[in-house]
């Protein structure tokens, strides 16, 4: 799409290597790392690539997608990316916005496997072999995640206390189940901090969905068209830290209100996306939205009771 193109590709000698070594035909890597940042070396950019650089796991190309930045980090990337041909390099001239960006990475993986990563997450080594081993011994399903913690860049906070677990708990049962109107509906229901979409992804799966949609709740719409393809693989441990402001950290945060829910449906079916899907399945995730979206103008639609909150129903 042309909002997602990049209006020039940055020509510095970093850049212009690492895809004059795709050229050449080093062998394709399996796994695509990719880094959307605007302004980022106040926010942690180089640690968190030389972070992954450093990974036991190496079997991966890593694409940086600078959105025109003004306070260095272009010329870090640069010197970054001298030292280790697995990277490349984007810039974009002027900011695009974020999805534009997030969609750019995306666009351009070479891997089988995609992931981004956001500025400010701490990811731990076991993540990436953890995740792309779980991809690979289940090919029915479509993400491998972890459960995580969270950090204000300074301090961990844990994510295992009883309103956060409820939600995680949920969420990875939906998602793990064999019935894609369950996982779709969990995808949905249970919001968490968005952390889910940051595992790792297949890519072609992610492709189909139609890219990260450039809305309101585009992540939550993009996790339950993967959940409608196929079940979401995780671990038990905490292996990555969710970079989020400290005063966000409240049940508030775990669960939309159901006017939000209700949208999320509606976008879930636009775009043409589940023509991709069997038939049997298609129709199934279909109507079930279709029925959930009806309910919910009829006013009949009930809402399960959350910790914390009293059992209610929609408007």
């Amino acid at each position: 799409m042309d909002r997602f193109s990049p209006k020039r590709r940055a020509t510095s000698h970093a850049d212009k290597g690492a895809f004059e070594g795709k050229a050449r035909g080093v062998r394709r890597p399996s796994l695509t790392l990719g880094i959307p940042v605007f302004n980022g070396m106040q926010g942690g950019v180089v640690p968190l690539i030389e972070s992954l650089l450093a990974d036991d796991f190496d079997d991966f190309e890593l694409i940086v997608s600078d959105n025109g930045s003004t306070d260095g980090t272009w010329d870090a990337l640069g010197g970054l990316a001298r030292s280790d041909s697995r990277m490349r390099l984007n810039r974009f001239e002027d900011n695009r916005g974020v999805i534009a960006n997030f969609n750019h990475l995306l666009e351009t993986a070479a891997g089988d496997l995609f992931k981004w990563c956001a500025v400010g997450d701490v990811i731990r080594p076991d993540f990436l072999t953890s995740t792309v081993g779980r991809l690979r011994a289940s090919p029915e399903c479509v993400i491998a995640h972890s459960r995580y913690d969270f950090t204000d860049g300074l301090t961990f906070f844990s994510s295992t206390n009883d309103d956060r677990r409820f939600f995680d708990d949920a969420i990875i049962a939906a998602t793990h189940s064999a019935a894609a109107v369950r996982r779709v509906c969990g995808a949905i229901e249970h919001h968490g901090y968005g952390g889910h979409l940051y595992g790792v992804i297949r890519t072609a799966a992610a492709r189909r969905c139609g890219m990260h949609p450039d809305r309101s709740e585009g992540d939550r719409i993009l996790l339950a068209r993967l959940a409608a393809q196929g079940r979401f693989a995780w671990d038990e441990r905490v292996l990555w830290s969710c970079h989020v402001p400290i005063e966000t950290l409240s049940p508030a945060h775990y669960r939309f209100p159901t006017d939000v829910e209700g949208s999320i449906e509606r976008h879930v079916l636009i775009g043409g996306w589940l023509q991709g899907m069997p038939r049997v399945q298609r129709l199934s995730v279909a109507s079930f939205l279709g029925a959930r979206i009806l309910s919910r103008k009829a006013g009949r639609l009930v809402r399960r009771p959350v910790p914390g909150d009293e059992a209610e129903s929609d408007p």
